[in-house]
């Protein structure tokens, strides 16, 4: 296409182009017009490997994602729904409601649900308070 021309412009500007350093044209031998030519060649083939590289990497980030995504929807399945339990609790369902109507805590257990509501309800109150003083 240049091989006869020795004034290559580089870029492509609308306009005026002659007090722009950038888009002015310059001379350059046949022999440097190839090693010019020669190098965008390698430029071009390195970014396509580049790419090339850079989808593989995304394919495997992918199937990665989508393994670590099967692995924990197994794990949930596990806590969620397991079915022993819920046989469990359906053949023993009148027992399981009889301990729970029967439990009652013990006076150190009330003792100690009492202080950490307590302590809770004062925490609260001083917040409000430095907060209404901030202001």
């Amino acid at each position: 296409m240049y091989r006869n021309k020795s004034i290559i412009q580089i870029g492509a500007h609308v306009g005026n182009t002659s007090n722009d350093p950038i888009f002015t044209p310059f001379n350059i031998s046949n022999a440097d017009f190839y090693i010019v030519k020669n190098y965008i060649k390698i430029i071009y083939c390195i970014t396509l490997m580049n790419t090339d590289e850079i989808i593989k990497q995304l394919q495997d980030e992918l199937e990665q994602t989508k393994q670590e995504l099967n692995l924990t929807k197994e794990h949930l399945k596990k806590y969620t729904a397991p079915s022993c339990k819920k046989q469990y609790y359906e053949i023993n369902k009148e027992e399981i409601k009889k301990k729970h109507k029967e439990y009652k805590p013990t006076e150190e257990q009330k003792r100690k649900w009492a202080r950490t509501a307590y302590l809770k309800k004062k925490e609260k109150a001083e917040k409000e308070k430095s907060i209404v003083e901030n202001i």
